[in-house]
C-alpha cells in the first residue's frame, strides 16, 4: 500500500505493467491496485488474453493457373 502511495510514477507504471504480465492472483491487491491507480488489472489480463488467441483466419482461394 506504500508503494502504490508514495513511489513515483514509473514504480507506478512498472507495477501495472507486471501486474498484467504475470498475471497478479491477489485479488487484495488487484483491489487496492484499483482503488489507489485507477487501473483494472482484471481487465487487462481479460484483454490480454484474448488478443493472444489466433484470430480465424480465412482462406482465400486462388487459382492455380493464372489467365494468359
Amino acid at each position: 500500500m506504500d508503494c502504490l502511495d508514495f513511489a513515483p510514477e514509473g514504480v507506478r507504471d512498472l507495477i501495472k505493467t507486471f501486474s498484467v504480465m504475470l498475471p497478479l492472483n491477489d485479488v487484495a491487491k488487484r483491489e487496492a491496485i484499483l482503488n489507489k491507480l485507477g487501473f483494472n488489472v482484471d481487465n487487462a489480463i481479460k484483454i490480454q488474453k484474448e488478443s493472444a488467441e489466433p484470430a480465424e483466419e480465412q482462406h482465400v482461394t486462388k487459382r492455380r493457373v493464372q489467365k494468359s
